[in-house]
């Protein structure tokens, strides 16, 4: 294909970056998005009216969210803010794990190589079977989606307890936890 007159060829028309402006309810932003990420129309035996504005491509999506998310984490405390919510978040884990003869880290006693983030509990006293039915259990109740272990680890519970999570849905969780075990024992 030849260039239009007046482009080079690495300027064809249709093709390289543009910059479309988005609003939000908080600002004004210039976005550099390509033109292979706008949405394009269906082909001509559906024709469809053109929006008369563009719609946000993806980097636009993704750029509002992460401006969003440092907007939240400045108004929670800045690092230090989300460090101290995930510590509260693990500290209640602690608290159960203490207070539960039959629930333990998967890391060990240790609370120098504890993840205060991505926390593996184990649980002593019911096989790889029962631990899923747990989690099973906590799953159809609606109480913890996907809180199995890894297939790679020894049965037990991956709780995420990073900044975005409350400490009083964390600790809400642990008697639900107490629940899954017991009809699970029950049965057994």
């Amino acid at each position: 294909m030849a260039p239009v007159a007046g482009t080079t060829p690495s300027e064809k028309p249709g093709f390289g970056p543009i910059t479309l402006p988005v609003s939000t309810h908080r600002r004004r932003h210039r976005i550099h998005c390509p033109l292979s990420l706008l949405p394009l129309s269906r082909a001509p035996s559906r024709p469809r009216p053109l929006p008369t504005a563009p719609s946000p491509c993806p980097a636009q999506l993704a750029t509002e969210d992460y401006l969003d998310a440092l907007e939240w984490a400045k108004g929670v405390g800045g690092y230090q803010g989300l460090v101290d919510r995930a510590n509260a978040n693990l500290a209640e884990l602690e608290t159960a794990v203490k207070e539960i003869s039959w629930l333990d880290f998967l890391s060990g006693p240790d609370p120098a190589v504890r993840s205060n983030t991505s926390v593996c509990l184990t649980v002593s006293d019911l096989d790889a079977d029962q631990v899923k039915k747990m989690a099973g259990l906590l799953e159809a109740e609606g109480v913890a989606l996907d809180i199995g272990a890894y297939r790679s680890a020894p049965p037990g519970f991956r709780i995420w307890c990073g900044p975005t999570v409350e400490s009083a849905d964390v600790k809400a969780l642990v008697p639900w936890m107490r629940w899954a075990h017991d009809e699970v024992k029950g049965s057994a």
